[in-house]
């Protein structure tokens, strides 16, 4: 069945087209993004994100005439975010890195930098809501997968990638200060 047909009864109030144009789309959308990002668990994350926005934004969706290309746009596009955001990381990553193992910097140099980098980054998280802050230790820290977090806390997967995304942003800026002070110093 044509997926545009189920978006049309979806948008006259049939919630079951929107599980069926899930169902038809999603496998497509996951192996094209999974090809673009060549990382299967991040493909379907971003496939699940983009079907859950369209979700949450159906009202204001009216004037989408073909939901497949449109689908396949905002996949292409959260990828590409996705990619993004993960150089910007991988350079603060590799400058932070790069201080720490400069000619000149000592050991204990080093040590001291890490100690209040360690400080900075703990209060940093304590300042996070309870359960936020719980998620982003059980994934960073213990290195759980969102499936584990999930199952332990109780909640659906698409929480804990939703608080773990809310905990990265608020953390966002702190990485950044400290890379700043650290490139300084």
């Amino acid at each position: 069945m044509d997926s545009n047909l189920f978006w049309q009864n979806f948008q006259k109030g049939d919630n079951d087209a929107f599980s069926k144009l899930y169902d038809l789309l999603w496998e497509d959308l996951f192996c094209y993004t999974a090809r673009l990002l060549q990382d299967k668990e991040i493909a379907s994350d971003i496939v699940q994100e983009v079907f859950t926005k369209l979700w949450e934004n159906r009202h204001q969706a009216k004037n989408i005439d073909n939901i497949k290309s449109y689908l396949y746009k905002s996949a292409r596009n959260s990828t590409l975010n996705s990619i993004r955001e993960y150089n910007i990381k991988e350079k603060h990553l590799a400058a932070f890195q790069m201080i720490l193992n400069a000619e000149g910097v000592d050991s204990t140099m080093q040590e001291i930098l890490g100690k209040d980098m360690k400080t900075h980054i703990q209060r940093s998280i304590e300042t996070l809501p309870e359960r936020m802050r719980e998620v982003f230790y059980l994934k960073v820290f213990e290195q759980l997968s969102v499936k584990e977090i999930a199952e332990r806390m109780h909640l659906s997967e698409q929480t804990v990638r939703n608080q773990m995304s809310l905990a990265t942003q608020r953390l966002k800026h702190v990485f950044v200060a400290l890379l700043v002070f650290f490139i300084q110093k």
